[in-house]
């Protein structure tokens, strides 16, 4: 395996096996080539300056960015990509106020809507409502419990827990409608996405029963669920959750809270009961998901799972040139997981956008990262 370089424009990639999701991990920006001149012996740890004034080979170039406050991006005149892009400028906007305000008062060209917002903006007799637009995200936020430790090692009691969360209340009350609610690990638009799996219901009654035959709830203490931030609001999906597991399964939770940098050491040291998080796809292709989360050797398996059954599929998709067969191959792997839930997927969010009528060809990306390349400006 390695990487050559055949000439100034040619990379040659040699892989350890002929794996199909390849290429797509090549569309991630961490697989982006970087100038060698720039970078000198930078490492992602040390000597990141160039990450200031990077040169790249995109439609865009950076031109300003004025930390907190805003990015400015103009045409890459170099860039090899056809066409070229025909937006003079593009500046976003990073510091605080209303965006939604500054969209209706002509100061921006394209914002998303918010939860406080969300019911306004749908309303058809809204006037920004013929400017509104949603999209899927390919994205699942879940609830990730420690497979390894009590009580969560005992699959009866993930169960449990996962049963007595009411997904639908979670989606349409708790979050009005900005998320749809998840069955599975993949989000929609995912390859491999499985309209007809089906996953643990909401049933509060079999998830009591369930406790009772793991030894009660007395046997469990107190429940902490652990999430990221800081102050006393720990976010409605937290607290919404909580509430269901005390009102539906009797028990006490508590949910402490994190910097973000400490939630993901304390995740990667295993102390934790559960957690509250969410992944967005990196790259198009299922392996982002289910291998990369559930397979027992992989460093971003969180929960600590470990199913033997489960890593035979992975791994066996992974190098299947078959896509069919490949993409049956995870939807195997994902019918098991749900069942033994070391997540609780609770939804996969929708992406939106208000957009100005002359603002032309800007459709919403299933990424965090956007696609400019083929917009224009018609006025």
């Amino acid at each position: 395996t390695g990487i050559r370089v055949v000439n100034n424009f040619t990379l040659e990639i040699t892989i350890d096996a002929p794996k199909s999701y390849f290429l797509a991990k090549l569309t991630y920006p961490t697989a982006y080539v970087v100038d060698q001149r720039e970078v000198g012996d930078s490492t992602c740890f040390r000597g990141a300056e160039w990450t200031r004034n990077p040169n790249g080979t995109g439609p865009f170039k950076l031109e300003e960015w004025e930390l907190g406050q805003r990015i400015v991006l103009t045409p890459n005149d170099d860039t090899h990509l056809e066409p070229k892009p025909s937006l003079a400028k593009v500046t976003y906007l990073l510091a605080g106020g209303s965006a939604l305000v500054m969209y209706e008062n002509d100061e921006i060209d394209l914002t998303g809507v918010g939860i406080n917002d969300i019911e306004r903006i749908r309303d058809p007799n809204e006037p920004l409502n013929a400017e509104f637009s949603e999209g899927p995200s390919l994205d699942t936020f879940y609830i990730g419990l420690n497979t390894q430790e009590p009580p969560f090692d005992d699959p009866k009691v993930r169960q449990a827990f996962a049963m007595a969360i009411d997904k639908d209340v979670l989606a349409e009350v708790v979050l009005k409608d900005l998320v749809v609610p998840a069955e599975g690990v993949l989000p929609p638009g995912m390859p491999g996405f499985n309209e007809d799996l089906e996953g643990l219901p909401f049933d509060p009654e079999r998830a009591r029963e369930l406790l009772e035959e793991a030894g009660g709830v007395d046997s469990l203490g107190e429940i902490s669920l652990l999430s990221s931030g800081r102050g006393a609001n720990v976010g409605p999906t937290v607290e919404a959750v909580a509430a269901m597991w005390e009102q539906n399964l009797g028990v006490s939770v508590d949910l402490p809270q994190l910097q973000f940098g400490q939630f993901l050491q304390d995740l990667d040291e295993g102390n934790f009961q559960a957690f509250s998080l969410g992944w967005i796809a990196d790259y198009v292709d299922p392996q982002n998901f289910l291998d990369i989360k559930f397979h027992s050797r992989s460093d971003y398996n969180q929960t600590m799972y470990s199913n033997p059954e489960v890593d035979a599929l992975l791994e066996e998709a992974r190098t299947e040139q078959d896509p069919a067969r490949r993409l049956e191959l995870y939807q195997q792997a994902e019918e098991i997981i749900v069942q033994d839930a070391p997540w609780v997927p609770l939804f996969h969010s929708k992406s939106n956008a208000l957009t100005k009528p002359y603002v032309q060809d800007y459709f919403i990306a299933p990424f965090v990262i956007p696609n400019l390349r083929y917009v224009s400006i018609a006025r």
